[in-house]
């Protein structure tokens, strides 16, 4: 199927509702304040917010239809009408993602099984989004690569069990797709093309930790709506681990039986939560249990990398003297 059929005839009043609907894709990238950035859209009522509807990335949702997206994105029928709609899928920005999550809760619990993944292409996906929305509008939020590299290792080890060495995990198929996705620039081409760059916002997640409110602001002026920091989170606020704990858990998933028995999948789980507990004491204690997970010369390998790419969408953006401040070339 190829993108222009997702607005044939069938669906033609489908596509004039949607192209006079005030739509938003807030693309990620993961771990960029994504989560807070998705609490501050859920809390408001201003906003119809869709969280991770696949649609676009995944043929059998995409075959059902433009009319099946807007029913996703569509508030319930007693509901206020929102003066926006934001879909908000870090998906939007990477080509894979993950269809089973490795939980402590789950049954057949074997961190060292192969996760499963859904691959697409970004380009498509890029075309589909267009041929759907043709005057939406993007938002995405980046964070240094070397950086943005380690956080999201931390949650694979975490949240998928991962039991690479960081150096295995950036040479591995998973780090191939990272390492695309980290390429910031041919990203944000592939939107570029699409929707013009007029309707693109691209944020830095080193502003995010510098200052929320000031973030928050510039967030409210590119949505059109008045959005507010607040201690009450939508969203419960995605688990963070030290870079030692980060390695006790790698530890942890390393020993684990490849088809454990009930017993040990009990023991594995029971050593998974001591190593949690453990590390929200330290932080309370505010314990300095420092570790390594990339080394100085791997960081600086990943800056060299990403340069060039960098400085040319910095120029672009008009963001050169900030991302330079912040090392990204």
């Amino acid at each position: 199927m190829n993108a222009s059929s997702i607005v044939s005839d069938d669906h033609t009043q489908t596509k004039e509702r949607m192209e006079t609907m005030p739509l938003f894709f807030h693309i990620g990238w993961m771990r960029t304040g994504t989560t807070f950035v998705q609490g501050l859209f859920k809390q408001d009522q201003q906003i119809g917010l869709s969280l991770k509807n696949r649609f676009f990335s995944y043929d059998p949702f995409y075959n059902r239809g433009v009319d099946y997206y807007q029913q996703q994105i569509l508030p319930a029928q007693n509901a206020k009408k929102p003066r926006i709609y934001v879909d908000s899928d870090e998906n939007y920005a990477m080509g894979r993602f993950k269809t089973q999550l490795r939980e402590a809760s789950d049954i057949h619990y074997n961190q060292r099984s192969e996760l499963n993944f859904i691959y697409h292409d970004i380009q498509q996906m890029v075309n589909r989004m267009k041929a759907a929305a043709p005057d939406a509008k993007i938002l995405g939020v980046m964070r240094k690569q070397p950086n943005w590299f380690e956080s999201v290792y931390k949650h694979d080890v975490y949240h998928f069990g991962l039991d690479h060495s960081f150096s295995d995990f950036y040479e591995s198929s998973l780090g191939h797709d990272y390492r695309l996705a980290a390429d910031y620039h041919a990203v944000y081409k592939m939107y570029e093309a699409a929707f013009h760059k007029q309707n693109i916002k691209i944020m830095l997640f080193e502003d995010f930790v510098k200052n929320q409110e000031s973030f928050t602001q510039e967030l409210s002026d590119f949505f059109g709506v008045s959005l507010e920091v607040t201690n009450e989170r939508s969203l419960k606020k995605n688990a963070s681990t030290s870079n030692f704990f980060t390695l006790l858990h790698r530890q942890a998933n390393r020993l684990c039986e490849k088809n454990p028995s009930a017993t040990e999948t009990a023991l594995y789980k029971t050593a998974r939560k001591v190593v949690s507990k453990m590390d929200h004491v330290s932080n309370r204690l505010n314990l300095r249990l420092d570790a390594t997970i990339i080394s100085p010369a791997d960081k600086q390998q990943i800056i060299r990398h990403y340069a060039a790419g960098n400085q040319q969408l910095a120029t672009e953006l008009g963001l050169k003297d900030k991302m330079r401040s912040y090392g990204y070339f």
